[in-house]
């Protein structure tokens, strides 16, 4: 009999993780870590096990897709649950990365995934997530993640992995993993600007980067479209491997060093991992989540 997937965190009972987990359960607690994007994350926590001491930890972190239809279409039509849960199953062993210790991967269909649970390891119980607005990357941990990125890559170079049809792309032509939401841009545009200035009260388009609104502007003006089958055209013609593509800040763990030593970087949420050039993947993390420098003393990459 196949595992029920919880659709909401009410349905994650005593009986059903003990279940899961292969232990018995006798209670436990849950808080909200982040909801409302793609999916929904909790924490499990002041778990009791009937067998104590246990072998499995005192918390844990759940991931479910998202309570929101309208986010969960989105998440679903372009597969981001399906590349999640496939790669934690699949590749997660293969790359060089640290990633997070999975514990269970449930998922409801293979063509189209609506669905699905991931249990894992609880990273704030040794780590920190950097945070792309207040808490960025340093110099060293910048380095630190290029040069694991490089590895990275250099293993998928071009491999047999990228022709996985949850990866690649029919005729690899490449497309940004969530091209349908690149679309709608058009018409949240208006919508991004009055909710970018409630959040941080001032206008996402400064006078010291004159040239942000017109090139916004441009590919929220009816052009989105032919201007992302020009983008695709390029980044078709040039080597691919296997990339994460979210590589921002809150995506980010690093484990509390002791005096002297270095950090532990570990890489969360895979859900647009795709095949693509690897230049993509660099941009993308430091717009996110590294400031422009102002001056030249500071600006070393």
């Amino acid at each position: 009999m196949a595992a029920i997937i919880p659709k909401c965190i009410s349905e994650v009972t005593s009986s059903w993780l003990s279940s899961i987990l292969g232990t018995q359960i006798v209670a436990f607690n849950t808080s909200t870590v982040a909801g409302g994007h793609l999916a929904d994350v909790f924490r499990i926590h002041d778990i009791l096990y009937a067998d104590s001491p246990s072998l499995l930890p005192p918390s844990l972190i759940i991931k479910i897709a998202c309570q929101k239809e309208d986010h969960r279409t989105i998440a679903a039509s372009n597969n981001a649950y399906l590349r999640e849960v496939l790669f934690f199953e699949k590749l997660a062993v293969k790359v060089p990365l640290r990633t997070p210790i999975i514990y269970s991967v449930l998922y409801d269909n293979l063509e189209r995934c609506e669905f699905f649970s991931i249990i894992m390891e609880d990273l704030s119980s040794h780590s920190t997530v950097f945070d792309q607005l207040t808490d960025q990357p340093k110099e060293a941990d910048i380095r630190k993640i290029i040069l694991e990125l490089a590895e990275f890559h250099a293993l998928f170079w071009e491999s047999d992995t990228l022709d996985l049809d949850w990866v690649g792309f029919p005729e690899n032509r490449y497309k940004f993993p969530m091209h349908e939401a690149a679309l709608e841009c058009e018409d949240n545009i208006d919508t991004f600007v009055v909710l970018w200035e409630n959040a941080f009260k001032q206008r996402p388009f400064q006078p010291k980067w004159p040239s942000l609104e017109p090139m916004t502007r441009l590919i929220c003006d009816g052009n989105a479209e032919r201007l992302l089958c020009q983008i695709y055209k390029i980044l078709s013609q040039r080597p691919h491997t296997l990339l994460h593509i979210d590589l921002r800040g809150n995506n980010l763990f690093r484990t509390k060093p002791q005096i002297g030593e270095p950090s532990e970087i570990t890489y969360i949420d895979w859900q647009l991992v795709s095949r693509g050039p690897p230049g993509l993947e660099f941009s993308q993390a430091w717009q996110h989540s590294i400031p422009p420098w102002s001056d030249e003393k500071t600006s070393t990459f």
